[in-house]
């Protein structure tokens, strides 16, 4: 019976490892580079490219290289990558999005998620209005 006891803590000893580690080995987690909001809500003109300025904040005590950005659309382009963010620095990753002129009166979602050199990213969501 005690062994069936210490084999049951010793189980249950490492679910709470793997659920206390769990953050930081997240794709997700990222101490440091943040962005403002998770979600950036934009009207734009029907014909016209849009430019969406991400800002990306350090808080950390040592600098991290955003590397790229993968986006939901063909039609979003990330430039000014790779770039390194230094420690209290906030630089606006610059998106822009070509728009169609028959997407006037459109509501468009796009979702990015930004790849960091740490092995965190960072996932952002763009919401457009196309008048």
């Amino acid at each position: 019976m005690t062994r069936l006891i210490w084999a049951i803590l010793a189980v249950l000893s490492m679910i709470f490892g793997l659920w206390i580690g769990r953050e930081k080995h997240s794709i997700l987690a990222n101490p440091g580079l943040e962005v403002s909001s998770q979600l950036f809500e934009v009207t734009a003109v029907a014909g016209s490219p849009l430019l969406v300025e991400i800002p990306v904040s350090n808080r950390a005590a040592s600098s991290d290289r955003v590397l790229g950005v993968r986006s939901s659309c063909s039609c979003m382009t990330a430039t000014e990558l790779p770039r390194v963010v230094s420690p209290g620095e906030t630089w606006n990753l610059p998106v822009t999005i070509d728009l169609e002129d028959g997407d006037a009166g459109r509501l468009f979602e796009y979702e990015i998620v930004i790849f960091l050199e740490s092995g965190s990213a960072i996932p952002v969501r763009i919401r457009v209005q196309v008048a």
